[in-house]
């Protein structure tokens, strides 16, 4: 019956959130190649983002170990002295290289170098910003926690100053900014993201289930879904191809074994 009420729970609040539009990043978290890594930048009061400003950026593909360029072209009345923040940020869900109950900044499988940042300007010149780091809280995550992101000047969450923030020439118009780096521990990557973990946060948890309930009551609605083809393959408990409220029911099932500390597999729960 206690199940059944929390099932009712979250149904309600499932409808409810689907009939509210939520706004999905550019550029979702993922746990297989490829992936995409880009530069933020703020300079100047613009704040340089993919999925804000792209036409003025270059972004990475990532499919494998190796040495990737990441770049923003400062558009016209764009040029600065001085950077306020600047990172590389990409989507990989660190979750994926991390083992089951290992920390995601520490255990993870995955390193990131920058090799070097410099300015290219637009009379040919070249102009290397000194890198100092990589310095405590560099390595660090995106906001929604699971993917890696390393900060190079950021001070506002991390405090991260790796490099100065009044750079050795100034920026400008026309002029490019760009970061080599160089990723590892892709191609080890022994660690999926378990059934059932749609949010991919580590764990298989009430938190998934009420995202498949969100899913698929803007399905049932006649919406459209907003999970990646990633997330239905985790999220699609039954088999049956899509994301149902059954779905959801079994991974609360599941989580309620594990949370009163027994240990199940999908095949024993499912029958």
């Amino acid at each position: 019956m206690k199940l059944q009420k929390m099932i009712a729970a979250l149904s309600a609040a499932a409808i409810a959130a689907a009939c509210t539009a939520i706004p999905v990043s550019a550029i979702d978290s993922t746990s297989e190649a490829p992936f995409t890594a880009f530069l933020c930048m703020s300079a100047a009061g613009t704040w340089y983002e993919l999925d804000q400003t792209a036409d003025c950026m270059t972004a990475a593909t990532i499919e494998e170990d190796g040495s990737y360029v990441v770049s923003i072209t400062v558009p016209e009345g764009g040029g600065s002295e001085n950077v306020d923040l600047l990172l590389l940020s990409t989507n990989i869900n660190g979750y994926a290289f991390t083992p089951e109950g290992g920390d995601i900044l520490t255990d993870t499988s995955v390193s990131i170098v920058i090799d070097s940042i410099f300015i290219e300007h637009t009379d040919g010149s070249v102009t290397d910003i000194p890198y100092n780091g990589p310095s405590a809280g560099a390595f660090a995550t995106e906001n929604n926690g699971t993917d890696y992101r390393l900060n190079v000047l950021n001070t506002w969450g991390n405090n991260v100053a790796d490099i100065d923030n009044t750079l050795p020439a100034p920026l400008g118009d026309g002029d490019t900014i760009s970061m080599e780096f160089t990723i590892t521990g892709l191609e080890e990557s022994p660690f999926a993201v378990a059934k059932g973990d749609v949010d991919k946060n580590g764990s298989v948890d009430a938190q998934d289930a009420y995202a498949t309930l969100v899913e698929s009551s803007k399905i049932a609605i006649g919406g459209s879904g907003e999970f990646t083809e990633e997330q239905i393959a985790l999220g699609d408990i039954n088999g049956n191809g899509s994301i149902d409220q059954m779905d959801a029911f079994w991974i609360l099932m599941y989580n309620s074994y594990v949370s009163l500390g027994q240990t199940i597999t999908w095949e024993e729960l499912l029958g």
